[in-house]
């Protein structure tokens, strides 16, 4: 196989690692104790470790298929929006761009939607907490929702800075 292309305008590994980690360490730690607890321990620790050894294989492989389309195809060198989506189109041809795209944006709406209602609870129940003052939680979701609203319009996590 070909060297990997390394962008030069892109993300140092550093940089990515610590995107990966925050994004890893928000979602598992956020469900983790919730998931432990149902599934009891032991069990829990099997499945954790499962889906580890899974999604470390799946990154690797789709590290391995973006690298052979950079290689394959330079005019994904530059700033390419969509990556998994134009990994399918390239081994599977338009309808699985298509597919792909979809998985993506279901997820990614589910993720965004758990997200909010769990912060907004999170934020609520601190209101609660050390106000003696009723605020609704829908109110709550309202103002965590705007707050959040001008991230979304970033192309990138390389334009947060």
């Amino acid at each position: 196989m070909a060297r990997p292309y390394l962008n030069p305008k892109g993300l140092s590994w550093f940089v990515t690692g610590l995107f990966v980690v925050g994004d890893l360490a928000g979602g598992g730690l956020v469900a983790l104790p919730t998931a432990m607890i149902q599934s009891e321990f032991y069990p829990g620790l099997a499945i954790s470790v499962v889906m580890m050894c899974v999604v470390t294989y799946t990154a690797y492989v789709l590290g391995l298929s973006w690298n052979i389309l950079l290689n394959t195809w330079p005019e994904y060198r530059e700033h390419c929006r969509k990556p998994y989506p134009e990994i399918g189109y390239r081994a599977m041809g338009s309808t699985v761009r298509k597919l792909v795209s979809l998985c993506i944006d279901i997820t990614q709406f589910g993720i965004a939607v758990v997200y909010l209602l769990l912060s907004s609870k999170n934020i609520h129940d601190m209101i609660k907490t050390f106000s003696s003052k009723e605020f609704s939680y829908c109110f709550v979701i309202l103002i965590v929702a705007v707050c959040l609203l001008p991230i979304i319009f970033l192309k990138s996590p390389q334009d947060f800075w």
